[in-house]
């Protein structure tokens, strides 16, 4: 497979893109608490895919860093879903957390 077409990169620019559209609808403090973590390791996660393909041990050992980064925020995550504008992309986000991981790990 064509490293630039992996999977994994892909599942990481939708959680990228996600949360950019969070980034608005979310405090400051909020978002580099607990959103910016995850694009920052969602983004490691399609540099490492892109470049070594998605089956490479650094990518695997990244995809469950993210993967523990979305679950250290899920707490957070359950307060922002109360807000209607919020719920179906943070819930879009859990869904992604949880291909990866049936995919992947």
């Amino acid at each position: 497979m064509n490293p630039s077409r992996s999977p994994v990169a892909k599942y990481a620019n939708q959680i990228i893109r996600l949360v950019e559209k969070l980034r608005p609808l979310t405090m400051y403090e909020e978002y580099g608490d607990y959103f910016l973590p995850v694009k920052l390791h969602a983004g490691k996660v399609r540099s490492l895919s892109r470049s070594r393909g998605s089956l490479s041990p650094d990518v695997i050992e990244a995809v469950e860093l993210l993967i523990r980064q979305i679950d250290t925020a899920d707490e957070y995550f359950d307060e922002a879903a109360t807000a209607d504008h919020q719920y179906e992309l943070i819930m879009e986000l859990r869904e992604v957390r949880h291909l990866l991981y049936r995919e992947f790990i």
